[in-house]
């Protein structure tokens, strides 16, 4: 991989900008005796006179030229009545920012066994190991790449002292080379996934098949960022030295996560044919078990001991270490009866009972509907057999509706008030109230959805056209506002109302070319969403989210913003108080000044 380069200004163009000279008259040997006229900036006077400099251009202390790898092996075989296959991978690819770089390993194994006419069984195992070596990114001061872009381009990054240290750069600022050189990030994860299966047929159209399968992560990181050697400069101010922000005295920091989801369900269907077979009936249903367990702790610290590299060598664990750990289980059954009759008419109608220990148990109960239906008219002897036939070759008209829990909006413990502990000096403990508040109640989210939609294919395959036209009313809408002050909170967990989502989905593929060895697809995809809040059970008007200017309010999209803006005259100047400055403009959700 080949970065792509940012411009570089020329000595000429930074010449037109005095301003950004203030760090040449920082490093001038004469500027005790010329101070310079212009403002203090960064610790020094700005000396408005242009001095000739040597540029330097530090993408070429950060980017390379990078290279990538992915590896694959496979092999399978067996018998009539055992089957296996292996499969093993290898993928590394370094990053354009150096030296960060990701690694990955893979081990897949499946079997599957024939025991008897009537009993099948299968398994498998699917191991990866990723390793990452990274570097900080975003709006910081330790970033290579925002180290770039604050610094003035007349240092020269590899300047070094007798010891081969790096020195610095700007005042305040650290060594754009410094993160390559001495940062050590990085993140560790081993994942298995695997599954059993069980497949049992009794008698001919009776069918039970049992499934359990595990998914397990572990995630490591690891920080170390070392002191940096110029970090106490004698020649300068305190005010000049590297900014406490990028973390000059050192810092570590670990995290460990694990995670485990454990699933399992058994399906029990019957299958029966009448007309001869051209009406088919299927009847099933099934339960549904899902166990998640959470565990997550994190601690960082600065002011490194000298050779420590780990986060027991810090001396100032300016944030309190966290841990969590979570436990939630998802349970339901459902039953489903479908038909379908000569391959062109299907009715499905099911019914669902789920239930979420993250919510409470009084909170669910209901059993919940679904419906589906489809027609194709293409299979009809009429359509077949007709001239458009020969090239119109599928109709298929769609319709469905259903409700369902949505579970994931809390998740593990929020329903509850938790506090954290915390320790005096001398031994003596408590807690902490947390800010945000939760509540024992909260209901779960029920989505209603009714879709329609066609699926028209033409010539033979070239040209296929798929459209969708849904309404979704979301129920119990939950969301984080902002309590009444007296409540002493910062944010509470509610159900707040009823949200609406309706919108269409065009998706259009053809095969332009196509060939024994060459082959040309086109894909068109539009889709158009709107979303409405059409109920609101709170307080009525605009309800904050985050205390600044996004909520929501009845009548308008999620998340819309709502500032306020300044009264004015008739003829659009600003409508002064008695102390002769502007005023917010009264009104309330209509947007309609409201005056006395």
């Amino acid at each position: 991989t080949t970065p792509r380069r940012f411009g570089i200004a020329s000595d000429a163009t930074y010449s037109q900008f005095a301003d950004r000279l203030t760090t040449i008259s920082n490093s001038r040997p004469n500027q005790s005796a010329v101070p310079g006229t212009g403002p203090l900036s960064l610790g020094g006077r700005l000396d408005q006179v242009t001095y000739p400099v040597t540029r330097y251009d530090y993408q070429d202390d950060i980017f390379g030229t990078t290279f990538g790898t992915d590896n694959y092996i496979n092999m399978s075989g067996g018998n009539d009545k055992t089957s296996y296959s292996l499969s093993g991978s290898f993928l590394t690819n370094d990053g354009i920012v150096l030296p960060t770089n990701f690694t990955r390993y893979g081990l897949k194994v499946r079997v599957d066994q024939k025991i008897s006419n009537k009993l099948k069984a299968a398994g498998g195992l699917n191991y990866v190991n990723s390793r990452s070596k990274d570097l900080p990114n975003g709006n910081n001061f330790f970033s290579p790449i925002s180290i770039m872009f604050i610094n003035d381009n007349v240092w020269d990054a590899n300047r070094r002292n007798a010891a081969g240290d790096l020195q610095h750069m700007e005042f305040n600022r650290m060594n754009v080379r410094s993160p390559r050189e001495t940062f050590d990030i990085t993140q560790t994860t081993n994942r298995i996934i695997g599954d059993i299966q069980l497949n049992y047929a009794p008698i001919a159209g009776l069918n039970f098949t049992y499934t359990a399968g595990v998914d397990n992560y572990s995630l490591v990181g690891n920080t170390y960022q070392p002191r940096v050697a110029y970090f106490f400069n004698p020649t300068v101010s305190a005010t000049q030295q590297v900014a406490a922000s990028a973390f000059p005295d050192g810092y570590a920091a670990i995290g460990r996560e694990s995670f485990t989801s454990f699933n399992q369900e058994i399906v029990g269907s019957y299958v029966k044919d009448f007309l001869n077979g051209d009406l088919k009936s299927t009847t099933t249903t099934g339960y549904s078990y899902n166990y998640q367990e959470l565990q997550r702790y994190t601690r960082e610290g600065r002011d490194l001991q000298a050779f420590g590299q780990n986060i027991t060598a810090a001396r100032n664990f300016f944030t309190p270490e966290t841990e969590f750990r979570g436990k939630q289980n998802i349970s339901g059954f459902f039953l489903q009866q479908a038909f379908g009759y000569k391959r062109m008419l299907f009715l499905t109608g099911a019914i669902r009972r789920d239930q979420s220990s993250a919510y409470s148990p009084n909170a669910i109960g209901q059993v919940l509907p679904r419906l589906t239906f489809a027609f194709l008219p293409s299979e009809l002897e009429g359509f077949k057999n007709s001239k458009m036939g020969n090239w119109w070759n599928t109709l298929k008209i769609r319709a469905a509706y259903g409700r369902a829990f949505v579970f994931s909006a809390v998740q593990y413990f929020e329903r509850f008030t938790t506090y954290t502990p915390f320790s005096y000096v001398g031994g003596l403990g408590g807690f902490t109230t947390p800010l945000s508040l939760n509540n024992r109640d909260i209901l779960p989210e029920i989505k209603n959805e009714l879709e329609f939609g066609t699926d028209l294919e033409f010539f033979k395959g070239r040209l296929n056209v798929t459209l969708n036209y849904y309404s979704q009313k979301i129920e119990n809408l939950i969301v984080r506002v902002l309590p009444a002050p007296s409540v002493g909170g910062t944010s509470i967990l509610s159900n707040v109302g009823t949200m609406t989502n309706k919108g269409i989905e065009l998706l259009i593929s053809g095969t332009i070319i196509k060939s024994k060895n060459f082959q040309w697809v086109s894909t068109i995809n539009y889709n158009r969403n709107r979303n409405v809040v059409t109920k609101v059970t709170l307080a009525p008007g605009f309800i904050n989210l985050n205390a600044e200017t996004q909520g929501i309010q009845q009548g308008s999209p999620f998340g819309i913003f709502n500032i306020r803006y300044y009264a004015r005259n008739a003829n659009g100047t600003l409508l002064l108080n008695a102390d002769g400055l502007p005023q917010v403009e009264r009104g309330d959700a209509s947007g309609k000044p409201q005056r006395d």
